[in-house]
């Protein structure tokens, strides 16, 4: 099988929890793998610190409010900044949900809640945060054999 592709260019993203090392309450979001509403505390959210490989956080409930199509959960972390954690959230022993978590203080906001611009692979044009799109001409080359 021969194939040429010239000028393809991939992108990616990385997605982790940010958390700050505050005495506030601090929410995240996050898509469990299965989820049910229950009256007794099934769910456990665990925080692991990944330099010391100990359980920093560790709590029990029974639901996470819903938004949309994701759950969130809102509670005190001591955490400590510049530091990676592994979260873990457990129904009844079984994982449902694990992410890294990064604790930083500094100022992240502005960036996370604009619309970033990107390629769109099936309409073939790039497409920008506000939704107006600029169509582009190329003279990439594909041989598929």
């Amino acid at each position: 099988m021969f194939y040429k592709i010239t000028k393809l260019t991939l992108f990616y993203y990385i997605y982790m929890i940010v958390l700050e090392s505050s005495v506030s309450n601090q929410t995240f979001d996050f898509i469990p793998r299965e989820y049910t509403d229950s009256v007794e505390q099934i769910y456990n959210v665990s925080i692991i610190s990944e330099t010391q490989n100990v359980e920093v956080y560790s709590q029990n409930t029974a639901t996470f409010p819903s938004n949309d199509y994701y759950r969130t959960y809102t509670d005190v972390f001591t955490l400590v900044e510049n530091n990676f954690y592994i979260l873990t959230i457990k129904k009844n022993n079984d994982v449902i949900f694990k992410d890294k978590i990064f604790c930083t203080n500094q100022a992240y906001a502005g960036y996370w809640e604009t619309s970033l611009d990107y390629w769109d692979l099936v309409e073939g044009v790039w497409e920008e945060g506000d939704n107006n799109y600029k169509h582009h001409q190329s003279n990439n080359e594909f041989i598929v054999v």
